[in-house]
Formats: structure tokens, C-alpha cells, sequence
């Protein structure tokens, strides 16, 4: 049989073990809030290396390519054409250039097909990850419908066992909180390892989204030599027709 000294005992030490529990499993939570944090600008900032390569870059270096190629076609234009001979080389050149043109550009629409996909598939992964998060925020509410429930029930007819309190009934509650701690804690320790590997990768990943921000606007100074190459090409494609 227990008795209530024995007892006292026992669930101070719970309650030292629960203090501890308590600060490990809150720490547990700041960190995940953080990783969060720092996943979601990972997500920013990859969202703004997309926009500025595809819809930045990719744009500056297509309108390069627009205008290398009307500076072909104005070479091959400044060509004499008196004999049939000439002319016949004149289009049959042009032609040759537009299907260049018309190949490159083939070659890229399928390689935007294929990302199009690609980004299909990366909106699937975050929809599911949005189920998820849904779901999860349904156990929350149903956690507290239930505890909500409970509360009415004690403030209606008083908390079970407490009218009549036994050295025995009170050694069972504490021995089912010291398991319960028991299990609490090999979560707490498995979190923490996930959430210290979750650390490294997020900033390993934001050392590669940095690396590729500076590729980005590498290959864009690149584009802009690229244009100005192409307009003093242009300047003199002009002079042929003077």
C-alpha cells in the first residue's frame, strides 16, 4: 500500500522531471517555429532567383536573340541580288537564318514544356504539404473540443476521485505521469535531433540559393555584353544600306 510520504516523494520528482520536460519540449517548438521560418524565406528567395532567371535573364537573353538574328537577316539583305544566281543565294540564306531561328526556338519551347512540368509537380508537393497542415490544425481543434468537454464536465460534477482521494488512487496517477514523462521525453529528444539536422540542411540550401543568386546576375552581365555587342553589330549592319 502507498503511503501519502511516499507519494510526496514521488511526484515532486515527477514534477522536477516535468520542468525539465517542460523547458526541452518548448525549446523544441521555438526551434520548429524558426526552421519554419527560415524554410519559408528559403522558399522566397528561390521564388526571386526563378523569377529573375526566368522571367529576368531569360527574357533579356531572348530579345538578344530576336535582335542578333534581324541583324543576320540585314546582312543578308545588304546583298546584292542583280543576277538570278545572287538572288537565289540572298533567299535561300534568309531562309536558312529563319530556320536557325525557328529550330533554336523549337528547342526551347520543349525545354519550357518539360519545366512547366516541373513546376507542376513542385505545386502538387505544396498542396499536399497544405493538406497536412490542415489536417494537423483539425487534430488541434478536436484536442481542444475534447479538453473543452472535460472542463465542462469537472465544473459540472467536480474533477473524478477528487471527493474521495486514496494513498493508492493518487500512487496510480503518479506512476501513469512518470510513463507518460518517459514517453514525453523520448519524443523531446527525438525532435530536437530532427530539428538540429532540419538547421543544417536549411542553411545549407540557403548557401546554395545564394550561390545561385550570384550565378543569375553573373549570367546577366554576360546578357549585357551580349547586347552590346549585338547593337554595335546593328550600327553596321546600317551602314551596308547607306
Amino acid at each position: 500500500m502507498a503511503t501519502p510520504e511516499e507519494n510526496r516523494a514521488n511526484l515532486m520528482a515527477n514534477r522536477k522531471k516535468i520542468y525539465a520536460l517542460e523547458k526541452g519540449v518548448m525549446e523544441n517548438k521555438k526551434n520548429a517555429y524558426l526552421n519554419r521560418s527560415m524554410s519559408t524565406v528559403n522558399m522566397h528567395l528561390i521564388m526571386r532567383n526563378r523569377e529573375a532567371a526566368f522571367g529576368g535573364n531569360r527574357q533579356l537573353a531572348n530579345y538578344n536573340t530576336d535582335m542578333l538574328f534581324s541583324n543576320r537577316r540585314g546582312i543578308l539583305h545588304a546583298l546584292p541580288d542583280d543576277t538570278v544566281v545572287q538572288k537565289n543565294f540572298k533567299d535561300c540564306m534568309l531562309n536558312k537564318v529563319k530556320l536557325e531561328f525557328l529550330e533554336h526556338r523549337s528547342e526551347l519551347n520543349t525545354e519550357v514544356m518539360d519545366i512547366n512540368k516541373d513546376i507542376q509537380a513542385v505545386n502538387e508537393s505544396m498542396m499536399a504539404v497544405n493538406k497536412r497542415i490542415m489536417a494537423l490544425n483539425e487534430e488541434i481543434v478536436n484536442f481542444n473540443a475534447k479538453k473543452i468537454a472535460e472542463n465542462k464536465e469537472w465544473l459540472d460534477s467536480g474533477v473524478p476521485g477528487a471527493g474521495n482521494p486514496t494513498p493508492d488512487g493518487n500512487a496510480a496517477i503518479i506512476a501513469a505521469n512518470a510513463a507518460k514523462i518517459a514517453e514525453v521525453e523520448a519524443r523531446m529528444k527525438k525532435n530536437a535531433g530532427t530539428t538540429a539536422a532540419n538547421r543544417e540542411s536549411l542553411l545549407e540550401r540557403r548557401a546554395k540559393i545564394e550561390k545561385n543568386t550570384e550565378d543569375i546576375y553573373a549570367r546577366r552581365k554576360r546578357i549585357e555584353e551580349n547586347a552590346a555587342k549585338i547593337k554595335a553589330n546593328a550600327d553596321r549592319v546600317a551602314a551596308l544600306f547607306d
